[in-house]
């Protein structure tokens, strides 16, 4: 599989949500009608996010074949982002290559991290393949993270979220709250 086909992969997402950049506010932000809430909607894609302030939005490009979103909460690092990629198709590679391909990178950074689990599941009212990994990162700490890919219309969509816990033994399933809220305001419809 040539690895230039995939774009910026997960693992440069996690990096990226780990930096603190300053944020360009980009044409496509604004105020919500909620005044402690910032909305964004994609200009090419129909993807919309609504989200509060202790979300520190990364710089975030996009163009008709590529979208990035990228939020995280400096405080203590959990993070969301959504990246939209031009599909080169099964005939280049897989479903299983490029979990496969994810799988390599996301445990290639540190040999302490573990992939739980991959299944597939509904998301976002879409068919999604799930990867759950335990990541020890330098920044952070222990991370559980979540990665989602659909294949579909022409394009790769994924969605990745994490979240910091104590120790690889103290590992929660339970999302957590500030997750689950930013989540529900999150529109994404490829």
């Amino acid at each position: 599989m040539n690895r230039n086909l995939i774009g910026i992969p997960f693992i440069l997402i996690t990096l990226l949500l780990c930096s603190c950049a300053n944020d360009p506010i980009s044409d496509s932000t604004a105020p919500s009608k909620e005044p402690d809430k910032t909305c964004w909607h994609s200009e090419y894609h129909n993807v919309d996010a609504c989200y509060s302030n202790n979300w520190f939005k990364t710089p975030s490009p996009e163009f008709k074949d590529y979208m990035l979103l990228g939020l995280v909460d400096l405080s203590d690092g959990k993070s969301y982002s959504i990246k939209i990629d031009k599909d080169p198709g099964q005939d280049q590679f897989t479903d299983l290559e490029y979990l496969l391909y994810v799988e390599d990178l996301m445990l290639s950074e540190n040999p302490e991290n573990v992939l739980l689990s991959t299944e597939n599941i509904i998301y976002h009212n879409e068919s999604y393949s799930r990867q759950v990994f335990l990541l020890n990162t330098d920044r952070w700490g222990w991370k559980k993270t979540y990665v989602h890919t659909n294949r579909s219309e022409g394009f790769i969509t994924g969605v990745q979220f994490s979240y910091p816990f104590n120790s690889k033994d103290s590992v929660s399933d339970v999302i957590p709250m500030e997750l689950i809220a930013l989540e529900s305001q999150i529109s994404i419809r490829e």
